[in-house]
């Protein structure tokens, strides 16, 4: 990092009358490397106004960079390989002191006089201990400012050297974590904390503690909508859960990663890992643990069958959770069984079964009461108001959704699903319009939570690097004099990158099995540039840019992305938002092709006539890369399966784009896509697989494949024909027609 202005952390060593020589390692303290997560000696650099610089990372694990030492007292010992305790100055029977450094450039000297901040180790541990009794009673009765709480503490917790007791440090840690993602608000305080704990946790050698604190991290990452790296954490969690064979472990995996997929609307990829997890719940020795865990797949599964309109499914999957819970023996299981009578009355309703779905709906009330729960009293005040509308009393039961949606706003979940649920009721009481005022504000919401995400990922990303949060550009005026920097910004940009491709992934696998439309309009936006005679590096940028085109619909609510019958034309309207959505979430990006995605974005639905969206430019107004971009969409979009209709054939999607060639499309490259089509349809048998190469390459991908290959080996005790396996299988990863 040298040449980058900043201010240097501030952990110094020991005093010794005789300085160590320039490059030799001051092996008597040991200080975590957070970007090799090892323990690595803090490397003497020179000496310079009577002391030492010295090469090492920041302790406790925030930003990590060279700082400035000095030399204070003989013959330091080591303590189990970590820096144990802080000294003050002058005093030679104290390890340790800190000191400020002045902000500029790494080896500045230091500002005059130095700040102690040490203890005695025995003072450490008094520390850890009243911290830990503080969150302890914080845990057990919560304030409704909890994340300001633990945004405190945490830098309280900070002050305790790492070496004090770590495996409780890890537990207090995932303790914290777990906090923030239980109260739904600041969730992305979590990430750090969380990150710290795993790397404490794999350090320590704990498998154990390590499988819980991957668990924790993934689902934080899925509540910050950090789809791939929050699959790779569960990922890790059931690998080491399966070699400790901790059975409680493994079907705890399976139920987190259904988890996340859940909550990235891939609905038919979460109910295989909930029968998956179910499966593997019921090899649990302990009854109170294999309830719970079967209860919480089974609710899965049933939340699955809701969305998926497979009503019948989710019905037995309650009907098997309810067996299990019908006396509950604590608060626990009162809320588990709450939100499954919730779930269980939603289906019914939708069966039209009204006098059964009353029964249900009063027992979840009466359940979310005992237990206490906020989010199993607001799923059950929703559902009784939407019992009411079906029951023909709209008034009330509007009012008495409208006043749970208020409440709600606290909890992210819980407000998405009042407000979903607010669509069915108007829709049921034959209010369209408001229905899709309703709709749009769920759009609404949903853009506001994937807009932080995108700015909160690249920003910790940045951090976690080194680097400014800055703009991209000010960036790149260094960039060319540091070649430290240019590797940093190289990778901030691909792992954003990832990160942006696997949110329009999760945006295909909503409107077709294989979710590879996105990758498949890339390839051809990549083949026609260069056919138009666009330089071939361009061309690559296309189709990176090209992937992200639909990212907008993230955006769009289930029962219209979802819908198989015609849209209405209000719900045409909020489809159409998707371009500006889009752009506004890629203008925000730091990729080296953001610009470019922007613009492809925006106008790859405007038309050659100008009777296009959203801004109604025409001709060569459209930029260049957004008409390859939209012709290549139309055309793979009509020779696949839409829920509304089936594949056209070949020459019908070509016979279309020559009919709407100077009116839709631009006429010149619709001359020069069709004889490409024909000439790539001829050379490769699959020419989906061709076209789609980089999607089978990406992450997600890999990791479904992975949990495919996982699925093909039996659960214990599991009993199921060839068929039904591949049948739970093609809803994972599709086999290609």
């Amino acid at each position: 990092m040298s040449g980058i202005a900043g201010r240097w952390a501030r952990r110094q060593l020991c005093h010794s009358d005789q300085k160590p020589e320039r490059g030799t390692a001051a092996d008597q303290v040991q200080i975590v490397n957070r970007q090799s997560q090892r323990l690595e000696p803090l490397v003497c650099l020179d000496d310079f106004n009577g002391g030492i610089r010295l090469k090492g990372f920041d302790v406790h694990g925030v930003l990590f960079r060279e700082y400035v030492g000095l030399v204070l007292g003989p013959a330091q010992r080591r303590a189990d390989r970590t820096l144990k305790s802080f000294g003050s100055w002058g005093n030679p029977s104290l390890r340790l002191f800190a000191f400020r450094t002045s902000q500029g450039k790494i080896g500045d000297p230091p500002i005059a006089d130095p700040m102690s901040v040490g203890l005695l180790m025995d003072e450490f541990d008094v520390q850890l201990d009243a911290l830990e009794q503080e969150l302890r009673q914080k845990i057990s009765a919560p304030p409704a400012d909890l994340p300001a709480f633990l945004d405190d503490w945490l830098k309280r917790l900070r002050s305790v050297p790492f070496s004090t007791t770590p495996k409780r440090r890890v537990t207090l840690l995932i303790e914290s974590a777990s906090q923030y993602y239980l109260h739904g608000q600041k969730v992305f305080g979590a990430v750090e904390p969380i990150a710290l704990a795993v790397m404490l946790a794999e350090q320590q050698g704990d498998q154990s503690q390590l499988r819980r604190a991957l668990s924790i991290q993934g689902l934080i990452l899925t509540a910050t909508r950090n789809t791939p790296d929050a699959l790779r954490s569960l990922m890790r969690a059931l690998d080491l859960a399966e070699s400790i064979q901790d059975a409680p472990g493994i079907a705890g995996a399976w139920v987190n990663i259904a988890v996340t997929f859940f909550d990235a609307t891939l609905y038919n990829d979460a109910r295989v890992c909930y029968e998956r997890g179910d499966l593997m719940a019921a090899a649990i020795a302990d009854p109170a643990l294999r309830v719970h865990a079967r209860c919480r797949a089974l609710y899965g599964a049933a939340q699955c069958g809701l969305y998926l309109h497979e009503y019948l499914q989710g019905v037995d999957a309650c009907k098997r959770a309810l067996d299990m819970v019908r006396d509950p023996i604590d608060r626990e299981q009162e809320q588990v069984r709450a939100l499954i009578e919730t779930t269980y009355a939603q289906l019914l309703l939708a069966l039209n079964r009204i006098d059964d779905a009353v029964v249900h709906a009063s027992m979840a009330r009466d359940m979310a009461a005992k237990s206490g729960a906020v989010r199993a009293k607001i799923s059950a005040a929703t559902v009784s108001g939407l019992l009411e509308v079906y029951r023909g009393n709209i008034d009330v039961g509007i009012s008495r959704i409208v006043a749970v949606r208020d409440q709600s706003k606290v909890l992210a979940a819980s407000y998405q699903e009042a407000l979903r649920t607010s669509v069915n009721a108007y829709e049921k009481a034959g209010q369209p319009d408001r229905a899709l005022s309703m709709n749009r504000e769920l759009m609404m919401h949903v853009r506001n939570l994937h807009r932080e995400a995108i700015m909160q990922q690249q920003q910790q990303h940045l951090q976690r690097l080194g680097l400014p949060d800055t703009d991209t550009a000010s960036l790149r005026l260094i960039e060319d004099r540091d070649e430290a920097l240019k590797k940093k910004l190289e990778d901030a940009a691909a792992k954003q990158g990832e990160f942006l491709e696997h949110m329009a992934l999760t945006v295909e696998l909503r409107e077709e099995d294989s979710g590879e439309h996105a990758f498949r309009v890339a390839m051809w936006a990549h083949l026609l540039a260069l056919q138009h005679g666009v330089d071939p590096d361009e061309a690559g940028r296309i189709e990176l840019a090209a992937r992200l085109h639909d990212i907008g619909k993230v955006v769009i609510p289930d029962s219209v992305i979802r819908k198989r019958t015609a849209l209405s034309q209000g719900e045409r309207h909020l489809i159409e938002t998707h371009a500006a959505t889009g752009a506004d979430f890629l203008i925000r990006a730091k990729v080296p092709y953001a610009a470019l995605a922007e613009e492809i974005a925006r106008y790859h639905h405007e038309s050659w006539s100008g009777d296009g969206y959203p801004d109604g430019i025409s001709g060569d107004a459209i930029p260049l890369a957004a008409r390859i971009v939209g012709l290549c969409d139309a055309f793979d979009s009509l020779v696949h399966d839409r829920p509304w209709r089936p594949a056209w054939r070949i020459e019908e999607a070509l016979g279309h784009l020559v009919r709407e060639s100077g009116r839709h499309f631009d006429p010149k490259l619709v001359e020069q896509f069709i004889p490409l089509v024909r000439r790539t349809y001829a050379t490769h048998e699959d020419v989906d697989s061709y076209l789609a190469q980089s999607a089978q390459q990406t992450p997600l991908w890999t990791m479904r494949r992975s949990l495919v290959e996982r699925l093909l080996r039996p659960a214990p005790g599991e009993q199921i024909n060839e068929q039904q396996r591949q049948q739970q299988l093609s809803r994972l990863l599709p086999t290609k027609k």
